[in-house]
């Protein structure tokens, strides 16, 4: 059995206004988004953090980085989340929300732009690709290390390829079978589990699925499997001989939000469990499940592809690890409700 190369995908962005029980939210910055800093709370729970657990584990990550509300929020603040994640030896690439271009649409009651990159024509998404680009330069990410796009909501289309090509980028992590019936509209023929080429010049490195019991197709999401789930996954896909193996997770998924301004955080029992069962497994299994960056694969299979195996399919999950995932479920719930817990420090390298 050989290698499985792993991509731990965390998207980073801020948050547009939002209407919750009928009254419209203040659009959130960097601070409770990104960074996790709270006045009730000691430490960041967001990208230093997350940074810090991967560099001290030797670890690498690819960070999905929102640009366009910068233009709202700072440009000063996206600086010093490239910087942090730069300094932390990880991997930056383009993310996109286009709500965040009018984060304060919903608070004046205006209908916000659309949060499909998708939806939008060839030549929108293309400019829309250039200009996220542009400010991540700006901020300080060197232009030839910008290889990558994901797509907010995994909300793209098959012109999001071409708009990929057209903005010099090689490759493009939207592609979710997880999400066909929610917000991603990319369908091909030659489509793989693992990584294919859906347009000359471009690889597609899809979001990782298992099949449930009830049939139905489940990302890899740090929120939305057990960390018994996504090992078993793991070890089922490097089993099943995949080119690699893609997770996703967010700038702030360690946390919650506890009030409408973003001054009040709490960490996640469940998920801070999981993100730190998941890195000590992949360091301690490193050899199996080495970690990979964008910008590893594009130099890894700069050849092409000819030499993969057979299309995999998504592994499924065991009926009793869905019983763990569904117990995890409600604690969760119950978070709010029990004392707020003291979480480790940061490891350290």
């Amino acid at each position: 059995m050989g290698k499985l190369p792993v991509h731990l995908t965390i998207d980073v962005e801020c948050a547009e206004s939002r209407v919750r029980g009928g009254v419209a939210c203040p659009p959130l910055g960097y601070a409770p988004r990104v960074w996790g800093r709270f006045p009730n709370v000691e430490g960041e729970l967001g990208v230093g953090r997350l940074a810090a657990d991967l560099r001290a584990r030797d670890l690498r990550a690819t960070f999905y980085v929102e640009p366009l509300g910068a233009r709202y929020f700072g440009l000063s603040g996206l600086r010093e989340v490239v910087a942090c994640l730069l300094e932390h030896d990880q991997d930056v690439q383009l993310h996109l929300h286009p709500t965040q271009r009018d984060p304060e649409a919903r608070l004046r009651g205006a209908v916000p732009p659309n949060d499909d990159v998708g939806a939008y024509a060839l030549a929108e998404q293309t400019a829309l690709l250039r200009e996220g680009l542009d400010l991540l330069v700006d901020a300080g990410v060197p232009r030839e290390r910008l290889i990558a796009f994901r797509a907010g909501n995994f909300g793209a289309s098959n012109a999001t390829w071409r708009a990929c090509v057209e903005a010099g980028l090689r490759l493009s992590s939207n592609y979710d079978p997880g999400y066909f019936d929610v917000s991603c509209a990319m369908r091909h023929e030659a489509a793989r589990a693992d990584v294919f080429v859906p347009v000359p010049g471009l690889l597609e490195l899809p979001i990782s699925c298992v099949r449930t019991s009830r049939g139905k197709l489940r990302h890899l999401q740090l929120t939305a499997m057990s960390f018994l789930e996504m090992r078993g996954a793991l070890r089922r896909m490097r089993a099943l001989g995949y080119a690699a193996a893609t997770l996703v997770s967010h700038s702030f998924e360690l946390y919650t939000i506890g009030d409408r301004e973003g001054l009040v955080g709490r960490p996640s029992r469940v998920n801070v469990g999981r993100w730190e069962a998941l890195l000590d497994f992949l360091a301690r299994e490193r050899d199996a499940f080495p970690t990979e960056s964008a910008l590893d694969l594009v130099a890894r299979l700069s050849g092409g592809i000819a030499s993969l195996g057979p299309p995999p399919e998504p592994p499924r999950t065991p009926p009793l690890l869905e019983v763990v995932r569904l117990a995890e479920q409600v604690l969760k719930r119950l978070e709010p409700y029990l004392p707020t817990p003291a979480l480790p420090s940061p490891r350290r390298a």
